[in-house]
């Protein structure tokens, strides 16, 4: 879906726990679907490479 992964400097600023890295989970997809937005957003999860299950919503 999405070759270049860039994270907003929101996530740290939120979740201190998850850095910028970790969003790379978005390769590690379990499932993901469109969000009916308009332009249209997808929303996944998939585990990072602590083996923890995150939240991404890509824009």
């Amino acid at each position: 879906m999405v070759n270049n992964v860039i994270a907003s400097d929101r996530v740290q600023q939120r979740h201190p726990e998850i850095n910028k890295f970790d969003v790379q989970v978005w390769r590690n997809i379990q499932k993901s679907m469109r969000r009916n937005t308009e332009p249209y957003n997808y929303v996944a999860v998939g585990i990072d490479d602590r083996g923890r299950q995150l939240e991404v919503i890509a824009f």
